[in-house]
């Protein structure tokens, strides 16, 4: 189409691109539930987010799958929020809201979620588990 500004669709992928191509030593702080901060550059999650991608492709993750998050806003949740659409997946969030939207309308409980990932404490863990039911649920 002739008048646009770009001639590729401006995709998550694009962006994680740029940033590796433009300012692979410019730094990404975040902070941790502990209090501490982790400090990277873009060239370190551009790896990360692309090795994240294949691990959950080879998961079995296809295109079009709904992939949920549970986690802290950190730099690792960063890393799925681009990596899941890196994979060809859908994130699903927020997921917790979803499931007990549905539940009180007594409609399906796990939203077609295919993989979950959870980064929570182990009574989380198991409790998100219940919600579930049936899901079959792993620790890594």
């Amino acid at each position: 189409m002739h008048g646009l500004m770009m001639d590729y669709q401006l995709t998550l992928d694009r962006i994680v691109e740029r940033a590796n191509r433009f300012y692979p030593r410019k730094g990404i702080t975040t902070k941790l539930p502990n209090g501490t901060f982790h400090q990277y550059t873009y060239a370190d999650f551009y790896k990360r987010v692309k090795r994240l991608a294949n691990v959950l492709e080879s998961l079995g993750v296809a295109i079009g799958d709904r992939v949920g998050t549970f986690a802290f806003n950190n730099y690792q949740h960063m890393e799925l929020y681009f990596a899941i659409p890196g994979a060809g997946a859908v994130c699903q969030q927020p997921l917790v809201k979803r499931l007990e939207f549905r539940r009180e309308r007594g409609g399906e409980r796990h939203d077609h979620v295919i993989l979950l990932i959870v980064d929570a404490p182990p009574r989380i863990f198991d409790l998100l588990g219940r919600q579930l039911g049936h899901a079959r649920r792993q620790r890594f």
